[in-house]
């Protein structure tokens, strides 16, 4: 029954749209009017996927027990040249050792024949901790950010312009999990190239990748170390910020925190802290969840709708806390998780960013649809680089 009222209430708010921290449902919505129908498949789409992500959380645990005991580094090679090394030679055994290793994980460097396809390309989250992430907290890093905040002059807007916070979680969050950076890789057409012609060439270039990656599709990005290069080539940052305005025009989360408030009529503490150990899980599965949060108009602030990103938990007092990945702050204040979601003493949600109380916090309607295509794509280009692919 309450799944039939979000669907009649969907149907009802899909006209309106607003934009971040914003207290007008019409704000910089009219130009989205044409997007709602694309909006409303993508949450009609979402009910029917969520069994999808559930299968996968389900197929991650059961993964994680299977390999339990499973050694990580296991012995891959040795030196035909030296069968007996010398172990009085400390480091020289150290040495060899090492390079008779390999990891026998999610994209490991095994090969197939020493370590089974299932474990170094599997269905599972695990998929998601890229061979150069340590912990889920390294893409707050600031060269693994956008170096524009979600502000007028990076998205060149005019007067009245809110943000398009949601756009720019969104692509951030597509870039850390699909994009692969290869710095010394040369790109069939140079950026700096003096040939206006080729210059081009490499613009268009660079915009496909960003295409696939927008598309849900992962993409090498050859001659860049990181995100933040990337996005700093002035068309490139041009480009990505177009993609960002779109995402936000597709998606729009603030639909379903007036759903979920216009169904349940406010949000519990309960709620609250069930999406909170929600997020927690996911953090802990690898992902970086988007979040929506809401705090209502009151006689002395308008009220603030707003998306960002999490970035890693904590507890102190013995009150669990979440770092975010705040898109309207410098990357610098992400990673060092200056701003936290956390419960007050008189158990109110808190934001440190806002100094004022969350009354409303969804995890993005879209996260669960998504982070399995991600899944889905990282499993299949990890399967065709361990030449696992059936």
């Amino acid at each position: 029954m309450k799944k039939i009222i979000q669907l009649i209430s969907l149907i009802i708010v899909l006209l309106f749209l607003t934009s971040c921290e914003s207290d007008s449902l019409f704000v910089n919505g009219l130009h989205s009017v044409v997007t709602a129908p694309i909006t409303g498949i993508q949450k009609l789409g979402n009910l029917i996927t969520g069994n999808t992500y559930k299968n996968l959380k389900k197929k991650t645990a059961e993964h994680r027990r299977k390999h339990l005991d499973s050694p990580q580094t296991i012995i891959c090679s040795s030196d035909p040249h030296n069968p007996n090394p010398d172990v009085s030679d400390i480091f020289g055994l150290h040495e060899g050792l090492r390079d008779a290793t390999c990891s026998c994980i999610a994209w490991g460097s095994c090969t197939k024949n020493v370590c089974s396809c299932e474990k170094l390309c599997p269905w599972s989250f695990d998929i998601l901790k890229k061979p150069n992430m340590t912990a889920i907290n390294d893409y707050s890093k600031p060269e693994h950010s956008v170096p524009f905040r979600n502000t007028r002059a990076a998205f060149k807007a005019g007067e009245g312009f809110e943000g398009y916070c949601t756009g720019h979680a969104a692509v951030t969050q597509k870039f850390n999990r699909l994009g692969f950076f290869e710095p010394d890789t040369e790109a069939p057409f140079n950026l700096e190239s003096t040939d206006e012609s080729e210059q081009q060439q490499a613009i268009d270039y660079y915009k496909d990748i960003i295409d696939q990656i927008a598309d849900n599709k992962t993409s090498s990005i050859p001659g860049f170390s990181n995100l933040k290069e990337f996005a700093s080539e002035p068309a490139i940052q041009e480009y990505i910020a177009k993609k960002m305005s779109y995402a936000w025009a597709n998606r729009n989360t603030r639909i379903s925190s007036w759903i979920e408030s216009a169904v349940l009529a406010g949000q519990t503490e309960t709620s609250k802290r069930n999406v909170v150990e929600d997020v927690i899980e996911r953090l802990d599965n690898f992902q970086q969840p988007m979040l929506s949060i809401y705090s209502p108009k009151t006689s002395q602030e308008d009220a603030a709708y707003h998306s960002l990103l999490v970035t890693g938990h904590g507890e102190e007092n013995g009150k669990k806390y979440l770092c975010t990945r705040d898109n309207n702050e410098a990357p610098v204040f992400n990673h060092s998780c200056l701003n936290k979601i956390f419960f007050d003493s008189d158990n109110n949600l808190q934001y440190t960013a806002w100094g004022k109380e969350i009354t409303d916090i969804q995890v993005d309607p879209q996260e669960n649809s998504e982070t399995v295509q991600h899944v889905n794509a990282l499993k299949e280009r990890c399967e065709d680089e361990k030449d696992c692919a059936s």
